[in-house]
């Protein structure tokens, strides 16, 4: 079957509500931490967020987690049922519909209205290497010649060096943990919109924080690496300076953040 068929295909059958109808059954019968019907994460981008899904991903039985999430990503509406539990990814409708077990996306928090029985997660990083790995990935898909729906636009921000990335790439995505949970860039508004997040946690610290964020949530998950760029760039001290200047408002937002929580890992 060619893709355009397939795509087709997927499409009659999440129209038909037969999906939607098996969806909506799993998820009446979903509880979490003997509170929450559905877990959704708000996805900042080299931040560690795959590996959060595919830790959750396993969870429905199926050791293959690359896998099941290349074939929710395959799907005309990102929605995949696997070993009893529903998985949706990027999809508003189905996402702020709630018939999930796990969501994601990286639609901004001012952007999307999720049910109020849903657990929501936050994975953060240091910023300057969130960027740089932003960096690393976009050299190594055009490297490597790599097909990405990103690609395209993202090769426009690389230049001679880190320095000429943070000079091109936009502030959406340059400051992103505080634009993704404030539309006017405010740090503090950031602060308090993930404050209200059922959960936050820092890369950094993910053995432990996935172990407490399992506890809550009475699930038996583990953290798992889902992916290692293997290029290895440079960055001169002067771009480490530089970067650390642009990510300014970005920094004042973490050290908020890790006051707040009075530890690496924090929920509320």
């Amino acid at each position: 079957m060619g893709f355009l068929s397939r795509i087709k295909q997927e499409m009659i059958y999440a129209c038909t509500g037969s999906e939607h109808a098996l969806c909506r059954q799993l998820s009446d019968g979903c509880l979490i931490g003997n509170k929450f019907k559905r877990v959704y994460f708000y996805h900042i981008r080299k931040c560690g967020g795959t590996s959060l899904t595919q830790a959750f991903l396993s969870l429905s039985g199926d050791q293959s987690t690359q896998g099941l999430y290349e074939r929710l990503c395959r799907k005309a509406n990102y929605r995949l049922v696997n070993g009893g539990k529903v998985y949706v990814g990027f999809n508003q409708k189905l996402l702020e519909e709630g018939c999930y077990f796990y969501g994601f996306s990286q639609i901004p928090y001012y952007k999307i209205k999720l049910p109020q029985d849903t657990f929501t997660v936050v994975s953060l990083r240091d910023p300057v290497r969130r960027v740089f790995s932003h960096y690393k990935m976009i050299n190594e898909l055009k490297v490597n010649k790599i097909k990405h729906p990103v690609l395209p636009e993202e090769k426009k921000w690389l230049g001679n060096n880190f320095g000429d990335f943070l000079d091109r790439m936009p502030l959406e995505h340059l400051l992103r943990e505080v634009s993704m949970f404030s539309e006017t860039y405010s740090p503090d508004e950031a602060f308090e919109n993930i404050a209200k997040c059922s959960y936050y946690y820092f890369v950094e610290d993910i053995v432990p924080a996935v172990q407490a964020l399992a506890s809550r949530l009475n699930l038996p998950l583990a953290s798992k690496h889902a992916r290692k760029g293997a290029l290895d760039l440079p960055m001169t001290d002067s771009e480490h300076d530089k970067a650390r200047q642009k990510l300014k408002l970005s920094y004042e937002l973490i050290e908020k953040l890790k006051h707040y929580a009075g530890t690496t890992h924090a929920g509320v």
